[in-house]
């Protein structure tokens, strides 16, 4: 049974936007260098042809992940020069620190992706833009 064009480009804005979703999720869980750079590749190509709430959902994984690297990795180095390697406190906060952070940082990207399966934008909390 043959689809319509609009069926189609629909279908190609949510594959867009899913497909960058994951990738922030893979940068945060599973590959995170590989992941990033896919996402990047992603971010750079031309997508004048996808809907804006698609597109929007790209910007955010994109910009997420930018923030995710800069929350988990300077913050985590910033704690243990303030701190000292030898304390156990500083240990403590680092632990509480990427903990807490990393898991919100993986509910927002889960969010993200049931509202890009769902086709619909989505704005990451704190550290999201708007959108058109």
């Amino acid at each position: 049974m043959p689809t319509s064009p609009a069926h189609d480009e629909a279908a190609a804005d949510r594959r867009l936007a899913v497909t960058a979703e994951v990738l922030y999720l893979g940068n945060l869980l599973l590959v995170p260098g590989i992941a990033f750079l896919a996402l990047a590749v992603m971010r750079y190509r031309r997508w004048e042809g996808r809907a804006a709430w698609a597109r929007c959902h790209l910007y955010q994984a994109w910009r997420g992940s930018l923030w995710a690297g800069v929350l988990l990795l300077l913050v985590s180095v910033g704690i243990f020069l303030l701190g000292g390697w030898q304390r156990p406190g500083t240990w403590v906060l680092l632990i509480l620190y990427l903990t807490s952070c990393h898991a919100t940082l993986v509910l927002f990207g889960v969010l993200g992706l049931a509202r890009a399966m769902a086709g619909q934008a989505y704005r990451f909390p704190l550290i999201g833009v708007a959108c058109p």
